[in-house]
């Protein structure tokens, strides 16, 4: 009886060990670095949040390791544990569901910086994977998917887009200009029921040039065409398109919309921050001009931003790291307001001495300008920024034009033995820990760095800490 009820007990502990909860806790001890009392408070969080789906399932191994892989990024990016198995659970459900592992885990990680249903990380993973077979410019669908996210965009939304898009790539039309249509009609509010029928429209209307309201369509081709002329002399796409949609939404005249987009190229002519300047006038247009023309208002406008440059260029041309006041009116990461800048300004004593071709100061004052922001994939604005982009602001404003992602940032520069760091070495991480570069930061000095994290935004952190230390891939100098 003995031997029989061991015997017993013996192959059902095997037939766990098949089912999804021994995968789980295998999958769970396998991971590096993790400590036994972690480990077991995961597992046990993973437990909770599957329930009795554990032990009535048996997990593809393909399933399994892109759950390793999320749970290992959220460990990385110092999320809430609880909030990274609710997200790993979302991916395990929205990959059983046909959506591509590849764009799931990519995706993913935008649940660290804010919330995102199983539906839609469904949605969005399957578009991407879609669009990603076709000639379609990456940049646009990504800029449209990004853009989704960031608003909140539902699963029906992005599904219907992404359908009205390959149809406007079949059909040879500006898919440029479609995508910022999409983005228009989304943002005016649109019923469910209506997004076939809202997405055709944009559709028909590019196609034959035809609409309703005549002088709006006309009004929007204006726009259109000062933004792309705008653009054309460098002013920043992603400025100039959030200016486009302002004027359109904003009901902006022929006329508003003609100064606006030729002060931008007046303003990246002067040198001035282009975020400033375009809230500066969006905030006057919509307080109204009165008596004052469009063309004096934006002169007026970017004396205004000039003027609130002016400690910055003086930084530039004098040098004068001493009277910075380093400060931020939010409390980031794990560490107070106060006690980061105090940090940032002890180390721009330190090293500006040091490194005569970096300006620290000018470097320590954008980080500043930067701290806060939230984390946006695919961003490299003051809405919303990703740790490659935030690194290229960040070397754009002394004068150095880096790669956009953090792999081939990878390549700039020379090696840096990490106990030979110093302020602006950039410092790389793989999440995974499988040597591919994922993850890009500013070193600051006093064992931090300065980059965009997934559950923070914009932030300082340790590399001491457990996940930065073991993840760490090396370090780069540009400058």
């Amino acid at each position: 009886i003995i031997l029989l009820t061991t015997t017993i007990s013996t192959s059902a502990n095997q037939v766990l060990q098949k089912r999804g909860v021994g995968q789980i806790i295998e999958m769970v001890n396998s991971i590096p670095d993790l400590i036994p009392s972690d480990k077991t408070a995961l597992i046990f969080t993973l437990r909770d949040e599957f329930g009795d789906e554990l032990f009535n399932i048996s997990i593809e191994s393909e399933y399994l390791e892109s759950m390793k892989h999320v749970i290992i990024a959220g460990l990385f990016e110092e999320a809430d544990p609880k909030s990274v198995v609710e997200l790993t659970h979302k991916v395990y459900h929205a990959e059983k569901n046909g959506a591509p592992i590849s764009f799931v885990e990519e995706l993913a990680i935008v649940g660290l910086a804010k919330p995102i249903t199983e539906k839609q990380l469904e949605a969005y993973a399957k578009s991407l994977g879609k669009l990603s077979t076709t000639h379609i410019d990456p940049g646009i669908y990504e800029e449209m998917i990004s853009y989704g996210l960031a608003n909140d965009w539902s699963a029906e939304v992005i599904r219907a887009l992404t359908n009205g898009l390959l149809h406007g790539h079949n059909m040879g039309l500006n898919l440029r200009k479609l995508v910022l249509a999409f983005m228009m009609r989304v943002n005016q509010g649109v019923d469910k029921a209506k997004l076939s029928a809202m997405v055709e429209e944009e559709i028909m209307f590019l196609k034959k040039h035809e609409e309703r309201n005549r002088r709006e369509r006309e009004r929007r081709d204006f726009a259109y065409q000062k933004m792309q002329k705008a653009v054309s002399r460098g002013v920043s796409e992603k400025i100039a398109q959030e200016l486009y949609l302002q004027a359109i939404e904003g009901n902006w005249k022929k006329d508003v919309i003609k100064a606006v987009f030729e002060g931008m190229v007046e303003a990246k002519k002067l040198g001035l921050t282009p975020e400033k300047v375009a809230l500066a006038m969006i905030v006057r247009i919509e307080q109204g001009l009165g008596k004052t023309s469009p063309e004096q208002m934006t002169k007026e406008e970017i004396n205004y931003v000039k003027e609130m440059e002016r400690e910055r260029l003086a930084i530039i041309e004098k040098d004068r790291a001493t009277k910075l006041a380093l400060s931020t009116s939010k409390r980031i990461g794990y560490q107070s307001a106060v006690q980061r800048s105090n940090d940032l300004q002890l180390v721009e004593q330190e090293f500006q001495s040091s490194r005569s071709s970096l300006n620290v100061s000018l470097m320590a004052q954008t980080i500043r300008n930067f701290l806060g922001v939230p984390y946006r994939w695919g961003g490299t604005t003051r809405y919303g920024i990703d740790c490659s982009g935030f690194v290229q602001r960040v070397f754009r404003e002394q004068g150095i034009y880096l790669p956009r992602v953090s792999r081939q940032q990878y390549r700039v520069g020379k090696y840096v033995p990490r106990n030979k760091l110093k302020y602006g070495d950039l410092v790389f991480f793989s999440k995974y820990g499988d040597g591919y570069i994922t993850h890009v930061g500013v070193y600051i000095g006093n064992g931090r760095f300065a980059h965009s994290c997934c559950s923070k935004g914009v932030t300082i952190s340790s590399l001491d800490y457990r996940y930065y230390r073991v993840r760490y891939e090396g370090a780069r100098r540009v400058v």
